[in-house]
């Protein structure tokens, strides 16, 4: 898999992430003939941006291919962090805050913040059992003092009034809203993206509470309605 960066293309500057199985001959060599450059003629897989000029970097940047399918991609020159899923939706992009005056302050443009790569690391990377990630404060300054959520569903639908707590949390969590309404849908996720715990409400609660067994880690909770979906992110930490 590489990001080709896309400098000087015939329909103008945009990057592509691309998969390429090079061709290999009965002895294990590239195949190369005294004409023509190394195969194949074209990529197996491509990923391009809906809107191809929004995906750009004339240098640096990188993509992996995640456990799950996804495809991490990291657009280095506006340090840029994005996930697609399998068919090229986007999943969540984040932009690096930082840069050589440090933090920037939440919700304010940032510049000159570029990111030469990014990796993806699992939870059982064998470093983490010397060295375990412990979250800490929000990398920006000022941070917007709310959960992270997001809306899928129609336009202008406001959210339930849901708060997630504790969080970090040693085990367990409670969901608490004035809309937590039969046949609605929790699930845990881990933090690549496999589900770990799934639920439907049975009857009209107003706080619920879930005991875990989770080791130390960020996880997400989606709490899913007939016409839209929030998101939390909370961490177990014991």
């Amino acid at each position: 898999m590489v990001f080709n960066n896309g400098t000087g293309r015939p329909g103008g500057n945009y990057s592509t992430v691309e998969v390429i199985h090079l061709p290999q001959d009965s002895t294990g060599f590239y195949s190369q003939d005294t004409l023509n450059a190394f195969g194949p003629l074209v990529a197996n897989w491509t990923y391009t941006d809906p809107v191809p000029s929004s995906l750009f970097s004339m240098n640096i940047s990188n993509a992996q291919r995640l456990p799950d399918g996804h495809t991490l991609i990291c657009e280095g020159s506006s340090g840029s962090f994005i996930e697609i899923d399998s068919i090229g939706n986007k999943v969540w992009n984040y932009k690096n805050p930082v840069n050589q005056n440090g933090p920037a302050t939440q919700g304010n443009n940032i510049f000159f913040n570029q990111v030469f790569r990014s990796l993806y690391y699992a939870p059982d990377y064998p470093a983490f059992q010397i060295h375990p990630p412990i979250a800490g404060s929000p990398i920006e300054l000022n941070p917007i003092p709310s959960p992270c959520t997001m809306n899928t569903g129609i336009e202008n639908l406001p959210f339930a009034k849901l708060q997630l707590f504790p969080n970090p949390s040693t085990g367990q969590i409670n969901l608490t809203g004035e809309h937590l309404k039969p046949s609605n849908q929790i699930s845990i996720y881990s933090i690549d993206g496999q589900l770990i715990y799934q639920r439907k409400l049975e009857n009209s609660e107003q706080k619920i509470t879930i005991n875990t067994s989770l080791p130390n880690g960020i996880y997400c909770l989606k709490y899913f309605d007939e016409k839209q979906v929030q998101t939390f992110k909370f961490i177990i930490q014991k």
